[in-house]
């Protein structure tokens, strides 16, 4: 006759993957501390650690973080062509074609060294009204992407040079 067991096993591989004891293990860090066995080899005590924070970078410095956040936008024709615009625009400037993520991201970095200044200015905007996503509201919709792009370009302008 089998053994009673003592724990609940598992049911599948995904259920040990997602236990508590196999992240524990898994993100396990070796202490220094040592104990004997009764065979007297050294055995080394595992135990979980948080893993230290790195420092922040100063502004301007490459973080080297991935690009795995995928997002979506639906865009207008017009929204289209300027963004085709733009990015032909840096492209030319860099010397090799550029992706739309990549100039996005590029933009980002610039929103981000303005983005005290982007938030006073769009203060000024005031509280505004959203309109249903349907047809025959797209000059409101547009309109209220414009008002949002006003703010921007002055919150921009006042914004001191990125360096």
């Amino acid at each position: 006759m089998p053994k009673e067991l003592k724990h609940k096993q598992p049911t599948s591989s995904l259920a040990h993957l997602l236990s508590t004891q196999s992240l524990e293990s898994a993100t396990a860090v070796a202490e220094p501390e040592r104990s004997s066995s009764a065979a007297g080899t050294v055995v080394a005590r595992i135990t979980p650690k948080e893993k230290p924070q790195p420092a922040p970078l100063p502004p301007g410095e490459p973080t080297g973080e991935p690009a795995n956040i995928p997002r979506q936008f639906g865009l207008t024709k017009t929204g289209d062509k300027t963004l085709k615009d733009l990015v032909k625009v840096y492209s030319e400037a860099v010397g090799f074609e550029l992706s739309n993520a990549e100039v996005f991201r590029g933009l980002l970095h610039g929103v981000q060294h303005a983005l005290p200044i982007l938030k006073r200015e769009a203060r000024h905007m005031g509280h505004q009204k959203r309109f249903k996503n349907s047809t025959g509201n797209e000059a409101l919709r547009d309109d209220l992407e414009r008002k949002v792009g006003k703010a921007f370009v002055s919150g921009m302008r006042a914004a001191p040079e990125m360096e």
